[in-house]
């Protein structure tokens, strides 16, 4: 049993790290799967391949939600330096903006980053 749960994730552990954009999957697609884990050479691809830095998922959620849920400055801040600032007020499904799941979680910097953007703490 050890050895078919240590190959299985060595499967998916390929999987990820092979995953490319492929013709089922947008550069939009790409580039939220990128951010929402923590890829950050892969969500500069995405982006220089056409991705929507302002899109929304099925949760409404945008890559900047994404990057301010797991704490990624690098990643935000790159979205921002590509647009992203335009959807920075953007609510998901649950009403909740970058700017609350970055001080939810405590990240002082991506907080003070959003703010310096223009997100409003409503």
């Amino acid at each position: 049993m050890k050895l078919l749960s240590k190959f299985l994730l060595i499967m998916i552990l390929i999987y990820i790290s092979n995953f490319e954009l492929k013709s089922q999957n947008s550069p939009t697609e790409y580039l939220i799967f990128s951010v929402e884990r923590g890829y950050i050479n892969h969500t500069k691809k995405a982006i220089k391949a056409g991705g929507n830095v302002n899109a929304r998922d099925y949760f409404k959620k945008t890559p900047l939600i994404y990057a301010s849920e797991t704490g990624n400055l690098e990643i935000l801040s790159l979205l921002l330096k590509h647009g992203a600032a335009t959807s920075i007020n953007a609510r998901d499904r649950d009403g909740k903006t970058a700017l609350f799941y970055a001080k939810e979680k405590k990240f002082t910097k991506i907080t003070e980053v959003l703010i310096q953007y223009g997100a409003k703490d409503e």
